[in-house]
């Protein structure tokens, strides 16, 4: 299985920054044995314009054990979450995972974090799935309740779906 790794703009100029200043970024930075995963056989995901896109809900709470608001009362503003999945495309596009604090919320100017130019294998049909791993960060004052939605999606000329299957979240330690 072929891997991508993915960063945001964000996230690449934290990780740029912290290997010119000499922190050591590492898998140790991400709590690898608590983590929230869903194992599917597959989910297709659809590029419709969010109304009916998939979506994954993550308690904070149950993994930092503290609320969102006693987070930043002991001075943390953000958190960054390494998002790994395997996935697939159905018809050639751009995959997306957005970061929203609300089930219900789908308009990607409110996304609190977002990649939307994954490409798996853009310009060809996949036979097998590609291993992603994505970095966001997600700035805790924004974040309204203590969970955050991970929405999934697609964008490109006409179909865009694409399989997605075997999604770990693993969260930074803080």
């Amino acid at each position: 299985m072929k891997k991508v790794k993915i960063l945001t703009s964000l996230s690449l100029f934290l990780f740029s920054l912290m290997f010119f200043v000499g922190i050591k970024v590492s898998a140790a930075d991400y709590d690898e044995e608590n983590f929230w995963f869903r194992a599917t056989p597959k989910k297709v995901i659809q590029d419709d314009p969010y109304t009916e896109s998939i979506c994954d809900i993550i308690n904070l709470y149950s993994h930092y054990k503290m609320s969102v608001s006693d987070l930043i009362a002991k001075g943390h503003e953000t958190i960054s979450l390494k998002i790994t999945f395997e996935g697939k495309e159905v018809h050639d596009g751009y995959q997306e995972i957005l970061i929203f604090d609300k089930p219900d919320e789908r308009d990607v100017t409110n996304a609190l974090a977002k990649k939307t130019d994954i490409e798996l294998a853009h310009g060809k049909i996949q036979k097998e799935y590609l291993s992603v791993e994505v970095y966001l960060i997600i700035p805790l004052k924004k974040v309204s309740e203590d969970f955050i939605v991970i929405r999934w999606g697609a964008h490109g000329e006409g179909y865009d779906d694409w399989y997605c299957r075997n999604v770990k979240v693993c969260f930074e330690k803080l």
